[in-house]
């Protein structure tokens, strides 16, 4: 949902006089207010397959397919509101307290809205939902839901594959509410595809967090009014506001936070080039001349006076010695892998349970990861299906420049090849 000001007003779907009359509700079907729901759908729309299948149904089960389709339309009408960022938002019971709009998300079994807090305790009394249906979760199945209803045909996989998995925060609110920096996920999503989605929302997040120190002082900052040459100036200090620069060895300025100045820096070129498209396709000159502005900006000043402190941080720090674990800390380590290896398979053998799986392929990870001094990403990519066809081909030029011990681990290990940095093939040995 957007991070930006709604102008939207809480109305409760529930009267608080029981069998009142006293609000209308919105009709899935031609969108009319009524206040008798049931009346209007016999006599406008029995002709609707959903209302004639509802209406042939004996009395209690009558009565609550029509009220299923109540429901339909109010949710029909606040995916509407929600999408204006304008009007009445019905939900489903009145809160004690005060919310705002952001605090509501609908049930996955009756699709009324309801305080997210209070989601939980709803599923659990739903009337609509299935003896055998799950209550858990309640509020990333409603977010899922509601993320699937706003989004536009090209956001329906951002929201899947990222948004679902971002942490439900003010930050993701903010992601949300930002237009340009919802196209930017959408553009790195078709590059890198699903399996990259983390790091496609943690480079949207320091987008946000960018966005979020701009609104210290201008509280309707958004990316795209920020990407001007008047803005960069504001985004230097955004982000230096963020990562902390600070005085290193030799009185060389570094930062704290080194990464986040050359990731969001990257991120911030690339959303010009977004701008300078988007405004070209438009046939918008005002908006091209101020990407084309700003992207000479960067370029010009972003090395100079941002990225090279970064890359000096790095340097800096790389420079400290750090402390390599003992050699009885490495066999501690793998005995223990392999004594929690055995038991897991032994218990999922007489036992089979998800949750002593997921452990059983975490300790194999961190085995493979320690064995081989891989990249943690190069053995998580490892599937099954990989494991079933390893290879102990070597090239005989390449062994004959092996020690003796080095040519026996050849002869006792098996190779498996998985995709790494820079879609570089890996070697994976156990």
């Amino acid at each position: 949902m957007s991070g930006t000001a709604r102008k939207v007003v809480i109305n409760t779907a529930v009267s608080s006089k029981k069998n009142s009359k006293n609000r209308k509700l919105p009709c899935f079907f031609c969108g009319q207010f009524v206040f008798h729901m049931s009346r209007h759908l016999s006599r406008k729309h029995s002709e609707e397959p959903p209302v004639a299948a509802a209406l042939a149904k004996p009395p209690p089960s009558k009565q609550l397919a029509l009220q299923r389709i109540h429901n339909d339309g109010i949710y029909k009408h606040n995916v509407d509101v929600l999408r204006k960022n304008d009007g009445i938002l019905i939900v489903g019971r009145a809160p004690a307290k005060r919310h705002s709009v952001d605090d509501f998300l609908p049930c996955h079994f009756c699709l009324q809205f309801y305080v997210k807090r209070e989601l939980y305790r709803h599923c659990h009394e739903c009337k609509f939902r299935e003896t055998s249906a799950s209550v858990e979760s309640p509020q990333i199945a409603g977010r899922s839901l509601l993320y699937g209803s706003l989004a536009d045909g090209g956001e329906n996989s951002l929201l899947r594959n990222v948004f679902n998995r971002m942490r439900d925060d003010k930050l993701t609110a903010v992601v949300r509410g930002d237009r340009m920096i919802v196209e930017y996920g959408t553009m790195l999503l078709k590059k890198l595809g699903d399996k990259r989605s983390l790091d496609i929302s943690a480079r949207m997040r320091e987008l946000g967090r960018l966005i979020l120190r701009l609104r210290q002082t201008d509280d309707k900052a958004t990316l795209d009014s920020y990407i001007t040459a008047r803005g960069f100036d504001n985004i230097l200090r955004a982000i230096e506001d963020e990562c902390k620069p600070t005085v290193g060895p030799g009185g060389r300025r570094v930062f704290e936070r080194p990464g986040f100045v050359i990731r969001v820096g990257s991120s911030l070129f690339k959303c010009s080039q977004l701008k300078r498209g988007k405004a070209v396709r438009e046939d918008n000159t005002i908006a091209a001349k101020e990407a084309e502005e700003y992207a000479a900006l960067h370029k010009s000043e972003y090395t100079d006076r941002m990225a090279s402190a970064a890359h000096a941080s790095y340097r800096i720090s790389g420079n400290t010695l750090n402390e390599f674990p003992d050699e009885d800390d490495l066999r501690l380590l793998r005995d223990y892998q392999q004594e929690k290896i055995a038991h897991l398979v032994h218990d999922l053998k007489t036992d089979p349970d998800e949750v002593a799986w997921r452990e059983l392929a975490e300790i194999t990870m961190t085995r493979l990861i320690v064995f081989n001094a891989r990249r943690g990403s190069e053995a998580a990519e490892l599937t099954v299906n990989d494991c079933t066809h390893p290879t102990s081909k070597v090239d005989p030029v390449v062994v004959e420049s092996l020690s003796d011990v080095e040519k026996q681990l050849v002869q006792r290990l098996m190779v498996v090849e998985v995709i790494g940095k820079r879609n570089r093939r890996s070697n994976i040995a156990d």
